[in-house]
């Protein structure tokens, strides 16, 4: 049996240096529910933690205040967490309805459900469940004037001079309002601009 030369040994080296390699362990049924969106695992699990990583770095250096513990339930309906998402979903029927997901922000939360009930017949009424919904939802709240792609390519230095006011900022009132132009005059396309449904869209398209 031949060997592998060693200029192909380097190169594949090369490579690996290039990235970190991590194990993870996840939900039974996730690379499924990946799959079923046409997504890339590592690509999609790669925008998704490197998204959460800059939300966090951000957090720490704007000094926010943390967020009050999030409650069980509020009006005696359970507040939403995507673990236990399978257990909301054996209820059956329009399950969102009896569910809290922005708990901080009930108008919001009003009409995050209402824009799930125009989705739903085309989600198979969210039998897989509607965590990537919730998930870009939750992430448009707040905006930033840089994007992600920009804010690596800088460095720490060139960061730290950027104003906070540019880095992080509350777009709620935005977000509330693409979302009723959607609800109640089925403008779809900002919405899909604003949240990045049209960018998951996209990706899905490419991947396939």
């Amino acid at each position: 049996m031949s060997k592998t030369p060693k200029y192909v040994k380097s190169a594949v080296d090369n490579y690996r240096n290039k990235f970190d390699i991590v194990q993870a362990r996840l939900d039974k049924g996730t690379s499924a529910r990946i799959e079923a969106l046409g997504l890339q695992k590592s690509d999609f699990i790669n925008s998704l933690v490197s998204s959460e990583l800059n939300k966090l770095e951000k957090g720490e250096k704007l000094k926010k205040k943390p967020k009050e513990p999030t409650p069980k339930e509020v009006n005696g309906k359970p507040v939403y967490r995507f673990w236990e998402e399978d257990e909301y979903i054996k209820r059956g029927g329009q399950w969102w309805h009896e569910i809290v997901f922005f708990h901080d922000d009930m108008e919001l939360n009003d009409l995050f459900i209402k824009f799930l009930d125009k989705e739903a017949d085309e989600n198979e009424g969210f039998k897989n469940g509607c965590r990537l919904c919730y998930d870009l939802i939750d992430l448009a709240r707040t905006g930033s004037k840089y994007g992600d792609d920009e804010l690596f390519k800088m460095t720490e230095e060139e960061i730290d001079r950027i104003p906070e006011s540019d880095l992080c900022f509350d777009q709620s009132a935005e977000l509330k309002d693409v979302l009723k132009d959607f609800v109640y005059n089925g403008n779809r396309e900002k919405l899909d601009e604003f949240v990045g449904f049209s960018s998951l869209a996209e990706m899905t398209k490419d991947n396939r």
